[in-house]
């Protein structure tokens, strides 16, 4: 699989190196969150809890799918596996706040990187890995 610009997404974070990786993850305005293989979030940046309003811990364990609107969950969830069967690039659909109010989805985002639950789910094993080691040690030179 390859990210927008041609560049293989298995090989984004050793390109710019894993503290710039996660930087980039953790600093973006864009939304972004890592799946397990039962489509429950394992990852939300923290532009993820800015924008849709809910708390880190909210959004662990929480399908998927209960990012969207109830009346258009199924329609989600259809669309989310076209594209990680590679038939589909974007989910057009607006996201929900945890206070109800919808978030459009911006033209050209929406977009899915990988292929699969798996490699997302060893994303997420490698990113929570990097990220503890970041906090320990920042918390070791504080």
């Amino acid at each position: 699989p390859r990210g927008d610009m041609g560049t293989p997404v298995s090989g984004l974070g050793a390109q710019l190196g894993d503290e710039n990786f996660r930087v980039l993850v953790e600093t973006i305005g864009d939304i972004i969150v890592i799946a397990d293989l039962e489509g429950r979030l394992v990852y939300a940046n923290p532009a993820t809890t800015a924008l849709l309003g809910y708390a880190n811990d909210e959004l662990m364990g929480m399908a998927i799918g209960q990012l969207h609107p109830p009346q258009l969950r199924a329609e989600a969830m259809r669309i989310l596996a076209e594209m990680f069967a590679g038939t589909r690039t974007t989910c057009p659909l607006p996201l929900q706040r945890k206070d109800g109010a919808l978030l459009p989805v911006r033209r050209g985002s929406g977009r899915v990187a990988g292929t699969g639950w798996r490699r997302c789910s060893a994303s997420a094993r490698t990113f929570r890995a990097s990220r503890r080691r970041f906090r320990s040690s920042t918390a070791a030179s504080a």
